[in-house]
């Protein structure tokens, strides 16, 4: 996806030159002085086919990532006053990627851990005061630091990041961006929605759409604003590319 859009803006124009009195190729170069909070990209699915005079279905398959950093597109000046945001927002995501992976193993191992041997030395001997632990099994206090040291007990609530996230992201942000409404605040877009044409013939078929669920009901217990505009959710933006 970005090759064909970055073919666009660099294009080969043929056109009069003054200087040489004749037709010449000029190279065209054109980049983004302004990064939406929405971005909706266009591929170009039917095209005129001059062999048999009719309009057709470009059959070509098109890849697209579900993240898009499009700092790329913009001007060097855009870019400078990006740059910071983009950069702090991705440690953000790898921040919140590892402390979900943490999360995650506490959930699925402190359950096998109550039901492990751990767990019937300790129902032993409870029950029954002179049961002797078995030598190299864990106590009760092995047992308690080890669930500590699973669950990672020192991770906080995660709205204590989210809160630290804000704190360390918003100084980043170009303040000319922010009096922008509506615009990105670093480049960096997460896929939404698609919107495609089914079928082979450019005359006909249907446009059917594809949209995350999440965008339409946000995840329940959650107080993140959607993304996209300036100042909201994460600092992330959207996407749409229609086919």
């Amino acid at each position: 996806m970005l090759t064909g859009i970055m073919n666009s803006l660099d294009q080969k124009v043929e056109k009069r030159s003054p200087s040489l009195g004749r037709d010449a190729v000029y190279s065209q170069k054109s980049r983004l002085t302004r990064l939406p909070g929405y971005l909706v990209i266009h591929m170009v699915r039917f095209a005129w086919r001059q062999d048999i005079q009719k309009k057709a279905k470009i059959m070509r398959k098109v890849k697209f990532p579900l993240e898009f950093d499009a700092l790329d597109l913009a001007t060097d000046d855009l870019r400078e006053k990006l740059l910071p945001a983009s950069r702090k927002l991705k440690e953000i995501e790898k921040e919140r990627m590892e402390r979900r992976k943490v999360r995650k193993r506490t959930k699925n191992a402190l359950p096998s851990a109550s039901s492990g041997p751990a767990a019937t030395a300790i129902d032993v001997e409870m029950e029954d005061a002179t049961a002797v632990v078995p030598i190299g099994g864990p106590t009760s206090d092995a047992v308690v630091e080890q669930g500590k040291a699973i669950a990672g007990g020192e991770l906080e609530d995660e709205s204590v990041y989210r809160t630290k996230e804000k704190e360390e992201l918003d100084p980043l942000i170009s303040e000319e961006v922010k009096r922008d409404v509506g615009a990105s605040i670093s480049g960096l877009y997460d896929l939404v929605a698609i919107v495609t044409h089914k079928g082979p013939a450019a005359d006909a078929g249907h446009y059917i759409g594809f949209a995350k669920k999440n965008v339409f009901h946000p995840v329940k217990g959650s107080t993140l604003k959607p993304t996209g505009a300036a100042g909201a959710g994460d600092g992330t933006s959207t996407p749409v590319p229609t086919m």
